[in-house]
C-alpha cells in the first residue's frame, strides 16, 4: 500500500540534534520577529498616548504600553538569565574536567536541566505578554474608532 508523507500512519523521524537545531532556529527567529512587533506596538501605543487636541497624555493608553514594555523586559531577562546559566555550566565543565578531555570536540557533558527550563519560561511569558499587549492595543483602537465622531 502506498502512503503519502502526510498520512497519519507515517510518523516523521528526526535526530535529536536536528530537533534541537530547528528549535533554536525557530525560537531565535520568533524572538527576532516578536521583538520588532513589540517595538512597533510601543510606537503605536506612544502615538495614541499623547492627545494633540487636549495637549495632554491619555492615561488609558498606558496599559498596552506597559504590556509591551513588560514583553521587552522579559525578552531581555530571557537572554540575561540564559547567559548566566550557560556561563555557569561552561565554567563547571572547565573546572571539573582535564584539558585533554576538553580538547575532544565530540565529547558531550551533562548539564543542569535549568539550562533550558528557565529560558523556556521567559520565552513563553514574553509570547503571552506580547499577545496580550496586542489584544489590548487592538481592542482600544477599535473602541476609539467606534466611539469617535466624524
Amino acid at each position: 500500500m502506498h502512503v503519502s508523507p502526510g498520512h497519519p500512519e507515517i510518523k516523521p523521524m528526526l535526530k535529536l540534534k536536528t530537533l534541537s537545531e530547528r528549535k533554536l532556529l525557530y525560537s531565535d527567529k520568533m524572538s527576532e520577529i516578536l521583538r520588532q512587533l513589540v517595538l512597533a506596538g510601543v510606537a503605536a501605543s506612544w502615538l495614541f498616548l499623547y492627545n494633540d487636541k487636549k495637549g495632554s497624555f491619555s492615561s488609558e493608553w498606558i496599559y498596552p504600553l506597559a504590556f509591551f514594555l513588560l514583553a521587552i523586559t522579559l525578552d531581555l531577562l530571557q537572554y540575561v538569565r540564559a547567559t548566566f546559566i550557560f556561563d555557569s555550566e561552561y565554567h563547571k565543565i572547565l573546572d571539573t574536567h582535564p584539558i585533554s578531555e576538553l580538547q575532544d570536540e565530540s565529547k558531550t557533558y551533562p548539564v543542569s536541566d535549568k539550562v533550558y527550563k528557565v529560558s523556556n519560561r521567559y520565552f513563553k511569558a514574553k509570547i503571552i505578554t506580547s499577545l496580550l499587549a496586542f489584544a489590548v492595543l487592538i481592542a482600544m483602537i477599535a473602541f476609539k474608532v467606534a466611539t469617535t465622531k466624524n
